[in-house]
């Protein structure tokens, strides 16, 4: 079913939640829906896909409507997909889920006051590999008749980009079981001239790994002829989403700064 609620402040425009929107064929537990979060009137408006970490296993878009309200009232419409995890689904499901979304927003987008030609992706953790992976490996989007051209932008928040660094006791065979198997699912390997401009964020706080994997992600964009820049955010890994729902935090304004220019 699905509804639709307004929300409004003082302070911030109204904004309209439209929940529980089928993106493909159903699956249990409603994974195969998301929710738009749009600024009430909104036409021809930049959109923003947000792809929630967790391990790839764990949370759901729910956990964050904070972040799809506050990001809203910035003038943006704002999707919220979620998708299969891990054990009921492997990395390609998961990843062909999060294609099946962006290919439903760049078809629905203007039935919620969104522009199709100024979709920009983002995600944290796990939700930034699998962010950055479809918008770089082509072959996701293809499957719905999308080209990576449609995606105008990525922000990926304190992702991994080279599986090859992780163990199985981190994803145990999620995305198989050898570094070959990773390469395969690592948005490193897929950087090529034409990539869409990419910002890249580690939490002050965030283990070595992700600063490691951030800057030589950010190098080989840079080395490809791609556009690309990193910053890092207060806080640490858990709670660095969470303060950027606040509009004075320094994540939140980079994500909307860098909408704006690449819408």
């Amino acid at each position: 079913m699905i509804t639709c609620r307004s929300f409004a402040s003082a302070a911030t425009p109204a904004i309209v939640e439209r929940a529980d929107i089928p993106y493909a064929a159903d699956v249990p537990n409603g994974k195969h829906r998301l929710d738009v979060f749009a600024p009430a009137g909104a036409r021809n408006a930049p959109v923003l896909i947000f792809i929630y970490g967790g391990d790839w296993h764990v949370h759901d878009r729910k956990d964050f409507s904070f972040l799809g309200r506050s990001l809203a009232a910035e003038g943006f419409v704002i999707v919220l997909p979620s998708y299969r995890s891990w054990p009921s689904a492997n990395g390609s499901q998961m990843a062909d889920d999060v294609a099946r979304a962006a290919a439903w927003t760049v078809h629905h987008a203007r039935e919620y006051g969104g522009n199709p030609n100024s979709v920009i992706l983002s995600g944290h953790s796990s939700g930034a590999h699998l962010a950055a992976l479809i918008a770089l490996d082509s072959q996701y989007l293809a499957r719905y008749a999308i080209p990576t051209s449609a995606i105008h932008g990525v922000i990926a928040i304190s992702g991994v980009e080279d599986l090859r660094a992780l163990s199985d006791a981190v994803i145990p065979g999620a995305f198989g079981h050898t570094p070959d198997q990773r390469w395969n699912f690592s948005p490193l390997k897929y950087v090529h001239r034409g990539a869409p401009p990419f910002a890249l964020a580690c939490a002050q706080g965030d283990a070595p790994v992700f600063f490691v994997q951030g800057l030589y992600f950010l190098v080989a964009l840079r080395a490809a002829g791609g556009s690309a820049e990193f910053f890092t955010a207060p806080g640490n890994h858990g709670t660095e989403i969470a303060a950027a729902a606040l509009p004075s935090n320094p994540l939140h304004q980079r994500i909307v700064q860098f909408v704006r220019m690449h819408q």
